[in-house]
């Protein structure tokens, strides 16, 4: 009997794995089709822009010291650009639209290795459903392409350790997804850091560093080491060249890379400070499961895909502290600190999938926990679904709408705000020559008081729209969600 009653649940298990797997990549095609749509139909943003007119232009000097432009994304942005027709934006975005797939792929299947169910889908929600990380998939950006080969790095580990496998050899494919991913945008070498730093810690402890001195691991030797130059070399120039790595958005590492990334990925628009005690809540929690998984390491030698995936995220952590005490690097923040999140996703749910097996197995509570934390994750990512312009970026929205309402008003001289004038000069005049015949200018504050050669003003308000007397003119464009104003002359 009791044989039966094993075999039927095994049974159970596979039908219900099965049906998840199904509803996971419909809700990923789904997705897709978000993301495509807004790659599509979204006007360009400013960081996009620049990227496309130093390769529009041939600035090939400015590429390796800007950190604006990512090296894979500018090799792909420059590739597609050679496809007819126009340069519309969805032509510079389609490295990130695909990069979409590889990224939910190993989502996919780093939640099948989950034996509680509840929790794996927990962590495909949070995964799949962060808004602020569904952005970058839509960008012409290296963040999206950098997660995706994060995440299958990561994917590809647990792998190997399951196999049991420790010879550098076996880890050359997780080595080469994290270079991949440095290749595409240069914050994630902190990644690739944590990855080298936690195989080669347990090679230690398991005694078994001999093994880089054998003939089959000189791919994995060459591979780490010309990373690790590739980056260092770069992020130095950068650093100390162009000194484009200085901008710091909080001065402390709880807020800036925690803060910040919670305030980005939530749905609210209010204070700060609820996103900032989020965000030192997850930093004490990530200290809490780090040292579980340091105690469970320690004492049985043994080391699973979500102990290893915190080892990389302490890892991470340590190294933006001494990068910030050595060189002043400013900490992770943002969009950059998308690194820790899709790092600490697999770690954290994996802690809580061991605890709960011990704990919580087969009862509800689990069940009930994971379902609210479901529910809230579908819930954020409903109040930024967004199929008119990205939440997070709208200021420049509606401006190829603006500049053609200024062609067909005959505008002979125009004045244009800060951001509106960048993203005309790097992409718009660059993309369609001869179709603005307009002269512009960038607007004063004196400008606006004394108005002696505009006809016309293309602005954003409030950021633009406080920078002078505007009584003299009339409004007669306005776009109250992104703020983007056609002023002519009274």
């Amino acid at each position: 009997m009791g044989y039966f009653d094993l075999e039927e649940d095994w049974l159970t298990f596979e039908i219900m794995g099965k049906t998840i797997g199904r509803i996971q990549w419909t809700i990923v095609a789904l997705l897709w089709i978000y993301i495509v749509y807004r790659a599509v139909f979204f006007a360009i943003t400013e960081d996009e822009a620049y990227s496309y007119f130093l390769l529009k232009t041939n600035y090939w000097r400015a590429l390796p010291g800007t950190a604006n432009t990512h090296w894979l994304n500018t090799f792909f942005m420059r590739l597609f650009m050679w496809l007819p027709g126009a340069d519309r934006p969805y032509k510079l975005r389609i490295l990130s639209v695909c990069s979409w797939w590889v990224y939910a792929a190993a989502v996919i299947k780093l939640s099948d290795l989950f034996k509680n169910k509840w929790i794996g889908m927990a962590f495909f929600a949070a995964a799949i459903l962060n808004p602020f990380l569904l952005l970058y998939f839509s960008l012409s950006r290296g963040y999206s392409t950098a997660c995706a080969f994060a995440m299958l790095s990561l994917w590809q580990s647990a792998l190997v350790i399951q196999k049991g496998e420790w010879r550098p050899a076996g880890w050359v494919p997780v080595f080469i997804s994290a270079s991949v991913a440095v290749l595409a945008n240069f914050s994630f070498f902190y990644f690739f850091i944590g990855v080298t730093a936690a195989y080669l810690f347990h090679l230690f402890l398991r005694g078994d560093l001999r093994w880089l001195r054998e003939r089959s691991a000189r791919r994995w030797l060459i591979l780490t080491g010309g990373t690790f130059l590739f980056a260092i070399g770069c992020l130095l120039f950068i650093k100390f060249r162009s000194k484009e790595l200085e901008f710091v958005e909080y001065p402390d590492l709880v807020r800036s890379s925690f803060g910040s990334l919670v305030k980005e990925s939530l749905w609210y628009d209010a204070s700060s400070a609820p996103a900032m005690w989020m965000g030192a809540l997850i930093f004490i929690s990530l200290i809490f499961f780090s040292l579980i998984s340091f105690y469970l390491y320690f004492r049985s030698g043994k080391i699973t895909n979500s102990i290893f995936s915190l080892n990389v995220l302490v890892v991470i952590i340590l190294s933006e502290v001494v990068f910030n005490m050595l060189f002043k690097t400013s900490f992770l923040y943002g969009r950059k600190a998308l690194v820790i999140y899709v790092t600490l996703l697999p770690g954290v749910f994996g802690m809580m999938d061991k605890g709960s097996l011990k704990m919580f197995d087969g009862s509800r509570v689990v069940r009930v926990v994971m379902g609210l934390m479901i529910v809230v994750l579908c819930f954020n990512f409903y109040k930024r679904f967004n199929t008119k312009y990205f939440y997070e970026l709208p200021i420049q929205a509606d401006t190829e709408k603006c500049l053609d309402y200024l062609v067909h008003s005959n505008a002979r001289n125009v004045g244009l705000g800060f951001y509106q004038r960048d993203v005309f000069v790097f992409y718009y005049s660059e993309a369609y020559p001869g179709r603005y015949g307009f002269r512009y200018q960038l607007v004063t504050e004196s400008d606006l008081k004394n108005d002696p050669r505009f006809d016309h003003l293309l602005l954003s308000v409030p950021s633009d729209g406080k920078t002078g007397d505007l009584s003299r003119w009339r409004t007669e464009l306005y776009y109250p969600a992104t703020g983007a104003m056609v002023l002519g002359k009274k």
